[in-house]
């Protein structure tokens, strides 16, 4: 990250504790014109993260600054964009009724975009929200965020409900508007082939800790799969392998210290290595549920 690059969300020190459940100490930048990709296990934190960014949840310990400007003010606010799995769109209104009532929050809204943009995703303005599947919801409110002109996009699995053609189609507007607008997205999915394709930045959480927030490059140059036989695991102990799976031939794992083969030939003969997916960095990084 270039230290003139313009930081669009901050997140400082960010705790919330509650009797069962604590979001830990997050720390995030990111900056305009990239996409961070949210991941981590059902219930690691992610979207008790997105609520606090969103000031749906209240009381939090730490800062959260969009634009340099507190998320709590009116002006933050205006630059928020977010597809979310509840939205807060009125379920007996109309989609022309809705973005009539939410469209006075946002001073660069535009009615023709999203006419434009209703056309687009294949939904008409009388359509009633609470008759829309899960992806025509998460359609209706892209082209809510997109009429005005989001600076940050937040969205929390917005592509679960969605066919695949149009999931793809849904990528491309999304790179589109990082591309034309310079905006920063914030993207939670445990769909991970689709921050495969367009993440810029990754963060996992665990158990509401956060394990790691890298470009997608790091992550892959850094912590490759290394598969070898049961017999020669003993060899890499000093690599710190992370969660050991076994394989019908021998074992493969992620090593948290992965130099110690990089800078050793001969030791590195004796193993494979595979440039890994997200969703089994996601794996290999996650405490085991057993």
């Amino acid at each position: 990250m270039l230290d003139t690059e313009k930081i669009s969300l901050e997140v400082r020190n960010l705790s919330k504790k509650w009797s069962d459940f604590t979001l830990d100490n997050i720390n995030i930048s990111l900056p305009e014109g990239y996409i961070m990709g949210l991941i981590g296990k059902n219930g690691s934190g992610k979207t008790t993260l997105i609520n606090c960014i969103l000031d749906g949840v209240k009381k939090n310990r730490g800062r959260i600054l969009i634009n340099g400007v507190d998320h709590r003010r009116v002006a933050a606010k205006n630059d928020i964009g977010f597809v979310l799995e509840e939205g807060p769109f009125f379920m007996d209104k109309t989609l022309a009724e809705n973005a009539y009532l939410f469209s006075r929050f946002y001073s660069n809204w535009s009615d023709a975009a999203f006419s434009n943009y209703l056309s687009i995703f294949e939904l008409k303005d009388f359509m009633r929200y609470a008759n829309l599947s899960k992806g025509m919801k998460a359609k209706f409110q892209l082209a809510f965020a997109l009429s005005h002109k989001p600076k940050l996009l937040i969205m929390d699995e917005p592509t679960g409900g969605m066919d695949p053609v149009f999931r793809r189609d849904f990528l491309n507007i999304l790179q589109d508007l990082v591309c034309e607008l310079n905006t920063a997205v914030l993207f939670s999915t445990h769909i991970t082939g689709d921050l495969d394709k367009v993440a810029d930045f990754v963060t996992m959480l665990d158990e509401g800790k956060q394990v790691f927030t890298m470009t997608k490059e790091e992550l892959m140059d850094n912590y490759p799969i290394i598969r070898g036989r049961k017999e020669d695991i003993h060899l890499i102990k000093e690599g710190r392998p992370m969660r050991v799976r076994k394989t019908t031939n021998g074992f493969e794992t992620i090593l948290e210290n992965y130099n110690i083969l990089a800078r050793n030939s001969s030791l590195s003969e004796r193993f494979t290595k595979s440039r890994p997916s997200l969703e089994e960095l996601m794996y290999f990084f996650s405490e085991p549920l057993f």
